[in-house]
C-alpha cells in the first residue's frame, strides 16, 4: 500500500506560504481518491441571500450580486465540483453581499420630506427650496438604474435631506400690536 503519486494543485503566494486547494492520491492502479468537498459555507451564504429583499438595495448592486448568486447556485448544484470552485464561489458571493448598497434610508428621508411638502405654507420659500433640491437628488439616486453609487453616496444624500429638513425656517407672523405708547402720553 505505497502511495505512488501525489499531485498538489495550489495557488502561489507572495509571503512564502502556499494554500493547498486540492490534492489527489493514487494507490497503484486504484481509482483517484478525492477529498470530500465542503459546501456548507457556500450554502450558508446562499441561504442569507435568499432572505434578502431586492427592493431594499440599489438596482446596480443587486444586479451585481445576482450574477455572483447565480454562479454560486451553479457551483453548489454541480456534482463534480472542486473545493477551490466552492471556495471561489463562496468568496465572490460574500463579497457581492457585502457590496450591496442599501437604498431604503433614502426612501425614509424622502417620505419625511414629502410630509414637509404637505405643510410647505408653514415654511419660508428658501428653506423649502433646499428641501426640494435635496429631495430631488435623493429621488434620482433611489430610482437610478444605471449609475454605480456607493454606501457613502447614500449616506451623504440622506444626510443632506435631513440637514435641509432640520434647517426649515418657519414663517413668522408679526404680533398684533395694541396700546402703543407714544411719547406724548401722560404717565400717571
Amino acid at each position: 500500500q505505497n502511495v505512488r503519486y501525489i499531485k498538489f494543485v495550489a495557488k502561489q503566494s507572495n509571503d512564502g506560504w502556499v494554500a493547498v486547494a486540492e490534492f489527489d492520491l493514487i494507490k497503484g492502479d486504484e481509482e483517484i481518491v478525492k477529498p470530500e468537498v465542503d459546501k456548507s459555507e457556500l450554502k450558508s451564504i446562499i441561504d442569507v441571500i435568499n432572505e434578502l429583499e431586492e427592493e431594499r438595495y440599489s438596482i446596480k448592486s443587486w444586479a451585481d450580486m445576482k450574477v455572483a448568486y447565480d454562479k454560486a447556485i451553479t457551483v453548489y448544484e454541480k456534482a463534480d465540483v472542486t473545493q477551490e470552485e466552492v471556495n471561489t464561489a463562496s468568496s465572490e458571493l460574500y463579497d457581492a453581499r457585502v457590496a450591496l448598497v442599501v437604498r431604503t434610508p433614502l426612501k425614509t428621508v424622502m417620505e419625511w420630506a414629502e410630509e414637509k411638502f404637505a405643510e410647505a405654507d408653514k415654511y419660508t420659500a428658501e428653506s423649502m427650496a433646499d428641501v426640494q433640491n435635496t429631495y430631488n437628488l435623493a429621488k434620482a439616486m433611489y430610482e437610478n438604474t444605471t449609475d454605480n453609487y456607493t454606501k457613502d453616496d447614500v449616506f451623504t444624500c440622506q444626510s443632506n435631506v435631513l440637514e435641509a429638513i432640520y434647517a426649515l425656517v418657519e414663517k413668522t407672523v408679526p404680533a398684533k400690536v395694541e396700546n402703543v405708547v407714544t411719547k406724548d402720553t401722560d404717565y400717571k
